[in-house]
């Protein structure tokens, strides 16, 4: 029996999509229990650019954020931003990730790259 009628269950879709979306914000940079026991390591924080540095660079510098959780370029058309690289060096590793691009933009994932 339903005496709310359609409007109410408009009202519930929407509360159960953004609970959606805030369930997927939260595990989106996060390891399961047994990630963590087996070695696994977050090569991103969610708040800090701590770990990364500017391709041949000691530094990351001001091309890029941190916002909302996420690493953010702040280059248009190449002028900053720039490749950046872990800290630290693995040799034995899966890779998952999410990413977005502008409209025009021009980006990839180089990975193993040696500097020099």
């Amino acid at each position: 029996m339903d005496c709310g009628g359609k409007k109410d269950n408009k009202k519930n879709d929407q509360v159960d999509q953004e609970i959606q979306v805030i369930q997927d914000e939260v595990l989106m940079n996060t390891l399961t229990e047994n990630e963590v026991q087996g070695g696994w390591k977050l090569l991103f924080d969610g708040n800090t650019t701590n770990g990364w540095r500017k391709f041949n660079k000691d530094t990351i510098d001001e091309g890029w954020i941190v916002e909302n959780g996420s690493l953010v370029a702040l280059g248009k058309g190449g002028d900053i931003g720039g490749d950046i690289v872990t800290e630290e060096v693995f040799d034995n590793f899966e890779l998952k990730m999410e990413w977005k691009i502008s409209a025009g933009g021009n980006s990839g994932i180089l990975y193993r790259v040696l500097e020099g």
